[in-house]
């Protein structure tokens, strides 16, 4: 399941292989989601379905509903589409039961990775994922910070698959910095994201997948999806310290770096 903002995203998605569509917007207007959802109905080649309103899926033909945790009750979605997919977001054992209890079609289980798309959310890992898929009969699909090798371990969990926010997305790139995970808009040189953080190349190490790179080769090295980076912060005496979290204001720039110091 890919989720997805708009109609443009979702058709990108189902040309990368999605197996189903899930339009969800919460800033869009009721106007602005009906004709993204009337559009992806019409031209996705696969089935669409729309985040918490069964009123719109109705409306629109969509082949269902995908209902948040705490949203519309099983039930009244259903009375709306008899004949419709609905499913249910959930974080807990106790949650998927009651879901498959009141009829869902699927559940969605997460965030089981860390992920760029939730960032303040904590990853509760593959066994808890596993006890999800044990505890219920319907399909779970695993969501959060899931790439093609995590999707592999969803699915030995128990997962009949996953649903993805960043995987799908046109042109950006997932990799993870400092221990976190990151998306990008594209691939792009190491100086150019530097630059970005407000970062000195002159008083920062960069390791790039296990290898330190020499400051000469900073000009050369380029960030690409599945990367590993670890950006650390020089200060006096030669010591090291970690750099910015992406998106965060740098630390104040040493006075006087004393230490000096690549891809796959």
């Amino acid at each position: 399941m890919a989720v997805v903002t708009g109609a443009g995203a979702g058709l990108h998605a189902a040309g990368q292989g999605a197996t189903l569509l899930q339009l969800r917007d919460p800033g869009a207007s009721d106007r602005a989601l009906e004709a993204e959802l009337a559009q992806l109905v019409a031209e996705a080649p696969i089935p669409v379905l729309v985040s918490g309103r069964a009123d719109l899926a109705l409306a629109a033909g969509a082949a269902g509903v995908h209902l948040p945790e705490a949203g519309l009750a099983v039930a009244q979605a259903r009375r709306l589409l008899p004949l419709g997919l609905v499913g249910r977001s959930v974080h807990s054992v106790a949650a998927a039961r009651q879901a498959e209890a009141e009829g869902a079609d699927y559940v969605v289980f997460g965030p089981v990775f860390e992920s760029a798309s939730h960032p303040g959310a904590a990853a509760t890992g593959l066994e808890a994922l596993a006890e999800v898929a044990r505890a219920v009969a319907l399909p779970v699909l695993a969501i959060g910070g899931v790439d093609p090798e995590r999707a592999a371990a969803c699915r030995a969990a128990g997962a009949a698959g996953f649903a993805g926010i960043g995987y799908y997305r046109a042109g950006r790139i997932a990799l993870r910095i400092n221990g976190k995970p990151v998306e990008l808009a594209a691939e792009g040189p190491l100086l150019g994201y530097l630059a970005g953080l407000g970062v000195d190349p002159r008083a920062v190490a960069v390791e790039v997948n296990g290898e330190i790179l020499a400051r000469a080769a900073y000009a050369a090295c380029t960030l690409r999806a599945g990367d590993v980076v670890e950006i650390v912060r020089m200060v006096g005496g030669g010591r090291l310290r970690p750099g910015p979290a992406p998106g965060s204001q740098p630390p104040p720039r040493p006075a006087r770096p004393t230490a000096g110091g690549r891809r796959r």
